[in-house]
């Protein structure tokens, strides 16, 4: 069974390249993905006192609690229209990773300000010795 070459239409070089460049950017744009709405860094202490400080982080922007499921790892606050979840959850290597994510627009700042309060109590939480001892 042969198969005739001939027959075929070349395809013009500047559309062959415009096609590749096409996929590429197209690639590209499939490739990226939106960071979390707020990352927090792992937490290396217990899981009760990982709750605890995503839950004061929450309490301390004067927040309404919707949800505490400390057995679920999610905790919810809403205030003026704007509800922030947190969710725990333990990773393989023995840390406890929290997500935060806010809905609503009311106070664009507000997750950031939760996310610092919570990074802030994590660093707190993790002094060997008090402060001045040094």
């Amino acid at each position: 069974m042969t198969q005739n070459l001939g027959s075929r239409q070349p395809v013009p070089y500047r559309r062959l390249l415009g096609l590749s460049m096409l996929g590429l950017a197209t690639a590209g744009l499939l490739g990226c993905s939106t960071a979390p709405p707020a990352a927090a860094q792992d937490s290396q202490l217990s899981y009760d006192r990982t709750f605890e400080a995503a839950l004061g982080a929450i309490a301390e922007q004067k927040m309404t609690f919707g949800v505490q499921d400390r057995r679920q790892g999610r905790i919810e606050g809403t205030r003026n229209g704007d509800t922030v979840t947190a969710t725990l959850s333990m990773q393989l290597d023995g840390t406890i990773r929290v997500v935060f994510a806010q809905d609503g627009k009311n106070d664009p700042d507000l997750l950031k300000r939760v996310v610092e309060g919570y990074n802030a109590r994590l660093r707190g939480a993790a002094r060997l010795l008090p402060p001045g001892t040094l």
